[in-house]
């Protein structure tokens, strides 16, 4: 087409506007009388192409007032109405194959029209499709230069129209389900949700979905959009009807389940029809009209609680579906279809968000359900990374006992006890915990380790070991619900949710941050620390930690690694199943921040759930840790929920441009997704440090408040003990310095005593007394007299302890002195000491030719020198040789130059009988 052709006058648009209308009429006249294998031939066939082509060209043309009126007369007159007529003509159509497949055709070729119109609608005026229509989006045919100036408000409608197009392509491929019922929903939902991205505020297309999901899901999927549509900025008009409608149906489904009762054998699709029921129904009366009482609500939302619980306990097999668009309803009930899960939580946000508006007393209810499932959610990702076969979540000895999430009135100070047996299962899980915990503990990266980190690693911490009790207040009740995530919601497999080591030499960090800051805004995290104090007690601030250390960059550098571990496989896994899930409850809190301010003690238990698996993220993939977290670009649940009217606050500051949504086709965005929750994980920690997670960033570790609560008082403890030793260290530090000033007092006596003797110096006794092992084989009696009178030291040198501990198997005497030494040395008596090794005057080493006996003395003389300090008489060698026998003496190792060596250090060898002797007369001259 020409731009003259484009560029109409008015006069050409009045001409071809009458043209139109007489087609029109004739058509219409076609209509009533022809029967539809005759529609479908050539002659009606060309008459509606005639009038199609000419309401193109006025539509095209720059003419404001060729708007929606020749838009819905093509449609109408062109499509709709033969497409009518072919649906009222079913069984003309059956009894005829020819005519039948002529429809069929005829459906397609409306598909394939809208879809070119489309193309034409968009390059016309500008308007950016390349993220509806991929397929044109390099079509060489439509280029910019073609493009024509319009005013205004022929823009406005030509966008409008571009979405309505989208509609016009899935109701028609809608229609199509009656001759290819997979290809035609395929069809419908890939063009109904690209019309949710041009105008997610239409509630109509949301009402179509729900009108093609009818049977899917028990219900559920028609629930999720007739609710959408229903709060939608341009609801459609029927909604309230169509929803009321399938409200009805469910509650009948529900009495006749009810009438029939349970069966005797459960599966799981009988678990999950029942749970959708139920949660259809509790939905339907979560209104401040309902007739329901809060006790009958509250025992309601025990059954789904527990119809949950049960449907995620069989195990973590998931369905293959690829994304929450899934037309497939023949799907595999003996597994998790996460899509129902998304689309539950979905619907309960959306009643939060009504219920919220109108202040009614049953929001209390929904964040109950929320915050339970949501608690259950983690736990189920937590057990999927952590156990191997995912068969078994948990294992409970008894079966009768319900799930008790919400309770009312005097029942709510109850509760329903359970009792784990170490069975196969649970004996199981045990191991595959303490496997977990070694593999864990070889992960580790940290500045320094001790003896203590290793005792401290098999010490659990979980605040989900006993049962916490969440209550909700209704302001216009007396009575209060409570929600139990209790023993019943714990697992035996949560025992390994809390695989956190503890490193007691660590300090604690804590967020610093403004506690009022509102925004998700999370800084750099290489710039950040966490400080924390242990306490009252400790009132001592331990040092800043910054995850931009060397630690920081390891973790970067050992990723480089080109197969993946286990974690990272099944993180993969359940990146599309339940993390999405995840992400979306976490858009949903920080759009309600009041919940994280009044439901403090509630959500405790999701906090803990919540960082045991964000260890695992940061244990499997470190790299989300150093990513920027403010998230711009939508991910596939975030395009899912377009206009989703709980979560505007998030979707704000997300770009749903075309660039944008043509990237989560083409990119893997699991990382993205984990970045995201750690991004919430973090925002917990830095602006709202004491109501949500706490992060220890020189472990690495998120905590949740009772996890964080033990892991202070631990860190407390430690501290007092560390103090407690470094104190007795001290005290004794002290009592070593005393003795040692002690002991150089009595030296020093003993030094003036040996200086008083100087006119009497051949009757002198030097301080201190170096005996060799004949002194101590042949006077050991001696030796013990001269240590007990307190004035003389006895030194043994090291030396002369190796001789008497050579002959002692073959002397009774050295073993005696061995005895002797060996007591007072035990004893601590400090007038008879061994030499230390550092105790040498010189590093002498052993002569070639040398003897045994004579390196022994000369081992003994040099002790004897580092004592005496080069001073006169202060040492004497006390020997059992006699000297006078020089001959006997130097066999014995103590020759004439030996003697002369010491003799040249000051240092005196007296027999130790002389000595005796000379003690002896001293000792009777001071009592004369």
């Amino acid at each position: 087409m020409s731009q003259a052709t484009r560029n109409l006058s008015k006069a050409d648009c009045r001409r071809l506007y009458r043209n139109g209308v007489d087609i029109a009429h004739r058509i219409d006249k076609a209509l009533k009388c022809a029967p539809i294998a005759d529609l479908l031939e050539s002659p009606h066939v060309d008459l509606r192409l005639r009038l199609r082509s000419i309401c193109e060209q006025l539509l095209l043309s720059d003419d404001e007032d060729m708007g929606k009126t020749i838009e819905d007369v093509m449609w109408k007159k062109v499509y709709y109405d033969v497409i009518s007529k072919g649906r009222l003509s079913k069984q003309e159509l059956h009894e005829d194959q020819e005519t039948m497949t002529k429809f069929a055709n005829y459906l397609l070729s409306a598909i394939e029209y809208y879809k070119g119109f489309l193309r034409k609608l968009g390059q016309t005026f500008n308007i950016d499709l390349t993220c509806l229509l991929l397929d044109y989006a390099d079509d060489p045919d439509i280029s910019p230069e073609v493009s024509i100036r319009v005013t205004s408000p022929k823009v406005d409608w030509a966008k409008d129209a571009c979405g309505r197009c989208l509609i016009y392509i899935g109701d028609i491929a809608r229609y199509y389900c009656d001759h290819d019922n997979m290809k035609g929903k395929e069809i419908a939902v890939e063009y109904y949700h690209k019309a949710i991205c041009l105008h997610p505020n239409w509630g109509i297309i949301h009402n179509q979905l729900g009108t093609l999901h009818v049977n899917f899901n028990f219900g559920l999927d028609t629930i999720y959009y007739y609710m959408r549509c229903l709060y939608s900025d341009v609801p459609f008009d029927g909604i309230g009807n169509n929803l009321k409608r399938h409200i009805n149906k469910i509650y009948k489904e529900m009495l006749q389940m009810l009438q029939y009762g349970e069966p005797e054998i459960i599966t799981r699709e009988q678990i999950l029809k029942r749970l959708v029921i139920n949660f259809i129904y509790l939905n339907s009366n979560l209104s401040p009209n309902t007739r329901m009482t809060s006790e009958q609500l509250g025992e309601l939302s025990e059954k789904i609680l527990k119809d949950f619980k049960e449907y995620t306990t069989f195990g973590l097999d998931f369905c293959e579906n690829k994304d929450l668009y899934t037309v497939e309803n023949s799907m595999d009930y003996d597994r998790i279809d996460c899509n129902i899960l998304f689309k539950l939580l979905a619907v309960l946000y959306i009643s939060q968000f009504n219920l919220s508006k109108l202040g009614a007393p049953q929001e209390t209810i929904s964040i109950a359900i929320i915050i339970a499932i949501l608690t259950r959610i983690a736990q189920c990702c937590t057990h999927y990374i952590v156990c191997k076969d995912n068969k078994v979540i948990e294992q409970n000895s008894n079966n009768n006992t319900t799930s008790n999430a919400l309770r009312t009135g005097d029942e709510s100070n109850s509760r329903y006890e359970e009792s784990d047996e170490d069975d196969p299962h649970i004996l199981k899980m045990k191991k595959k915990k303490l496997s977990y915990k070694k593999t864990k503990a070889r992960r580790r990266r940290r500045s320094h380790s001790s003896s203590e980190d290793d005792s401290s690693c098999e010490k659990d911490i979980s605040d989900t070991s006993s049962s916490e009790n969440i209550s909700y207040h209704s302001d216009s009740e007396a009575r209060s619900l409570q929600v139990s995530s209790s023993s019943e919601w714990s697992t035996d497999c949560e025992e390994s949710e809390a695989e956190l080591d503890i490193d007691m030499e660590n300090d604690i960090e804590e967020s610093t941050s403004n506690n009022t800051h509102k925004e998700l805004n999370v800084p750099e995290i290489d710039n950040l620390t966490v400080n924390d104090t242990t306490g009252d007690t400790n009132d001592k601030q331990l040092k800043e930690t910054h995850l931009n250390d060397p630690e920081s960059q390891e973790l970067t550098d050992q990723l480089n690694f080109a197969v993946e571990t286990e974690q990272q496989k099944k993180l993969h896994i359940v990146s599309n199943k339940l993390l999405n899930i995840l992400k979306i409850g976490t858009d949903w809190l920080i759009s309600h921040e009041k919940i994280l301010d009044n439901y403090q003690e509630e959500l405790g238990q999701l906090w803990s759930e919540y960082a045991t698996l964000l260890n695992y993220i940061i244990s499997a993939f470190p790299q989300v840790i150093q990513k920027n977290f403010d998230q711009i670009d939508p991910l596939p649940e975030d395009v899912f929920l377009l206009g989703f009217k709980p979560l505007e606050r998030i979707h704000t500051n997300i770009k749903f441009t075309s660039q944008n949504l043509q990237k989560i086709a083409k990119s893997d965005l699991m990382l993205d997704r984990l970045s995201h929750l750690l991004q919430f994980g973090f925002f917990l920690a830095y602006h709202k440090p004491l109501q949500g997670l706490s992060w220890i960033a020189n472990e690495y570790q998120f905590y949740g408040p009772s996890q964080f609560a033990e892991y202070k008082a631990e860190v407390a403890v430690h501290i007092t003990n560390e103090e407690e030793n470094l104190a007795k260290a001290k005290r004794l530090q002290i009592m070593k310095m005393m003795a040692q000033m002690k002991l150089k007092s009595e030296v020093e006596s003993l030094e003036a005593n040996v200086a008083s003797h100087d006119n009497h110096e051949k009757a002198a006794i030097s301080p201190y007394l170096v005996p060799d092992a004949f002194a101590f084989c042949n006077s050991l009696r001696a030796i013990q007299e001269f240590s007990e009178s307190g004035q003389l030291v006895i030194i043994v040198p090291l030396a002369v302890v190796q001789s008497l501990d050579n002959t002692k198997k073959t002397s009774p005497r050295a073993r005696k002195a061995i005895r002797y030494l060996e007591v007072q040395f035990k004893k601590g008596n400090r007038w008879v000491r061994a030499q230390n090794d550092h105790e040498r005057f010189s590093k002498i080493k052993k002569k070639r030719n040398q003897s045994q006996k004579n390196w022994i003395y000369e081992q003994i003389i040099d002790c004897c020198c580092y004592f005496s300090e080069g001073k006169a008489n202060m040492v004497t060698l006390v020997t059992g040789i006699d000297l006078c026998n020089e001959e006997t003496a130097a066999t014995e190792g103590l020759d004439l130059n030996m003697i002369e060596h010491a003799e040249k250090q000051n240092i005196k060898i007296e027999n130790i009988e002389q000595i005796t002797k000379r003690w002896q007369f001293n000792k009777h001259s001071q009592k004369g």
